[in-house]
């Protein structure tokens, strides 16, 4: 039987076994290059941003899967710079001779400092989820995008949206299935983006 739990700043174990799920099964994006021990520290960040969170699906002890989201894409980003930046930046160091690691924390500070641009996009989002493939088809996917989706309600916001990329199509029909629709492409250099958006009381039975 596994949980749906909101993670809080002192579950340390989980956050790092979080950062191993991410590097893991989240390997397309820039974070994922800075490594497990960056991701752990910006997790922890991120569970006690204002209405943000990470949420996880375990069965005694054991990780399955998890989920993180925001209210407010933008206001934790900068939520996170201002009150993390230093601790980022040490453990950030330590792998700064990895390939790519200069390039992906550039990106990262980039979108960081890029918090006042107007889009016409959603703010509250799905930032990132990712399920143990040792459990897969047990619904732990749907379980924690629910998890989120109820958290949202609590803060009063009935949409959110999730962006991936669009040659991802396992991760777009996991969407589709659970009440998102395509909605926005953003064109990238390398690949394009594709944002779902969902607005509560869309889901599929």
């Amino acid at each position: 039987m596994s949980d749906v739990v909101r993670l809080k700043q002192t579950d340390k174990a989980y956050f790092k076994d979080v950062a191993k799920l991410h590097c893991n099964e989240i390997t397309g994006g820039v974070l994922s290059i800075l490594g497990e021990e960056f991701l752990a520290v910006l997790y922890r960040y991120i569970s006690v941003a204002p209405q943000c969170g990470v949420w996880i699906s375990h069965d005694r002890g054991n990780l399955k899967g998890f989920i993180s989201g925001c209210a407010h894409d933008k206001k934790m980003f900068r939520w996170v710079l201002l009150h993390g930046l230093f601790p980022l930046v040490a453990v950030g160091l330590k792998s700064i001779a990895r390939p790519g690691v200069i390039a992906g924390a550039i990106s990262v500070v980039k979108v960081l400092l890029n918090s006042n641009q107007d889009e016409p996009t959603p703010r509250s989002q799905l930032r990132s989820l990712a399920v143990n493939p040792e459990s897969r088809n047990e619904g732990i996917g749907k379980s924690l995008v629910r998890g989120l989706e109820t958290e949202l309600g609590v803060w009063d916001i009935n949409e959110c949206l999730v962006w991936t990329t669009q040659s991802n199509l396992r991760a777009i029909a996991f969407y589709e299935s659970n009440g998102f629709t395509k909605s926005f492409v953003v064109q990238h250099s390398t690949e394009n983006m594709v944002g779902l958006l969902k607005v509560q009381g869309t889901s599929k039975a």
